[in-house]
């Protein structure tokens, strides 16, 4: 498997974890821990600023600086939907669709559980 792949599965997998978690704690009427949800928001964004950096190293239509990977950390809310956008075209509003989908998974189960009750 590629570093690129096992960055995805990591993406996925920490999403799903933390969407089970919120979502057992909305079920039994507690509030999730804080420092667990800073913490998993903060591996997200490291993972998915590492699968930039891998996926942009075979990408030769952007200008990839030194420090390429600081600067994605860094303006990573807005440099997101420019190299999605420039690296695939329209299929890359399906990426970062799917990456706020991802994000936001235990709140849309919430409101699934809340809405189906």
């Amino acid at each position: 498997m590629s570093k690129r792949g096992g960055l995805t599965i990591g993406l996925v997998a920490i999403s799903i974890l933390m969407a089970l978690y919120e979502f057992i704690a909305y079920i039994i009427e507690i509030y999730p821990n804080e420092y667990l949800l800073k913490i998993s928001s903060t591996i997200f964004l490291f993972l998915l600023v590492m699968w930039v950096v891998e996926d942009g190293r075979s990408k030769t239509n952007i200008y990839k600086p030194y420090d390429f990977g600081f600067l994605i950390l860094m303006f990573w809310l807005t440099y997101m939907p420019y190299y999605f956008l420039k690296t695939r075209g329209l299929i890359g509003l399906v990426y970062l669709v799917g990456l706020l989908l991802l994000l936001n998974m235990g709140l849309l189960l919430q409101w699934g559980y809340y809405y189906a009750t």
